[in-house]
């Protein structure tokens, strides 16, 4: 199982494949690389695709320090250094591209060459004027994680098939709720604290990397018109929408998603050589 060291000193574990450009998957809250089944094999056919879990998801270590974003975002610096990329498409999902909106008011376009965003809120807490978070999450409920401590079974029960806008099968749903149970209750509410507290939209106005913003029409996680904002408000962005699908295109329309990532690492390839 190969693993990186954090600077910090958590091992972090990733899955390596395939050979070419790279272009790094990072999950969202509580998920895991197996997330991205249905995309890594596509995907290395023409590129190397690098998967993580973070740390305190998955088979990363179960540390009990570092849950915030600033921290998260050190971790994707840590591994691209480590694996010596360069050029890299770095694409976060939900809580994942929260970690790149960090990365990127931080680090910039430290070995990276393009970001894509998967269906993510720029600003989660609906306050102050801003209708576009995650429905339910108000000023009164951001710092409200007592389902997370006190009925994850719960939690988990509602909000995996949630992602979704057809439910997958019984048995994909299992194996998805089993990956949410590897992430500790502790992690999970500390991490969704800071989550919710963070309002990445000033640094979206600043964002002057290539970005591909991807989006379910149908999500349930976060408004489609979150992603339309984003969209319309970097300055070299564009947007792509799967029309039947929710919080997981990658999941629910696998063929679609791997085209269009797939075009975009090669065209912002092609941008930056002059081709």
């Amino acid at each position: 199982m190969p693993t990186i060291l954090t600077s910090d000193g958590a091992n972090i574990h990733y899955e390596d494949t395939g050979t070419g450009r790279p272009i790094v998957l990072i999950p969202g809250w509580t998920m895991s690389t197996r997330l991205f089944d249905r995309n890594i094999p596509a995907l290395a056919a023409n590129h190397r695709v690098i998967a993580m879990d973070l740390r305190g998801h998955g088979q990363s270590e179960k540390v009990d320090f570092g849950h915030r974003m600033p921290r998260y975002s050190k971790d994707v610096v840590d591994l691209l250094d480590a694996l010596e990329l360069e050029d890299a498409i770095l694409v976060g999902w939900s809580l994942g591209a929260s970690v790149l909106m960090s990365y990127h008011g931080l680090f910039g376009a430290h070995r990276a060459t393009g970001f894509a965003f998967i269906d993510q809120t720029p600003k989660n807490s609906n306050r102050d004027g801003w209708e576009l978070g995650v429905p339910g999450v108000t000023a009164e409920t951001s710092t409200d994680v007592s389902m997370i401590l006190e009925n994850r079974a719960g939690l988990v029960d509602a909000f995996v098939p949630k992602m979704f806008h057809a439910t997958p099968g019984d048995a994909d749903i299992a194996w998805m709720k089993d990956e949410a149970y590897k992430c500790p209750d502790e992690t999970a509410a500390t991490l969704m604290l800071n989550h919710r507290a963070q309002d990445w939209r000033d640094n979206i106005a600043r964002f002057n990397s290539p970005l591909l913003v991807m989006a379910g029409r149908q999500s349930a996680i976060c408004p489609y018109d979150s992603s339309v904002w984003i969209a319309d408000n970097a300055p070299d962005a564009e947007l792509v929408t799967f029309e039947n699908c929710g919080h997981c295109p990658f999941w629910e329309d696998a063929d679609k998603f791997n085209t269009t990532l797939a075009a975009f690492a090669d065209r912002v390839a092609g941008a930056n050589s002059g081709a």
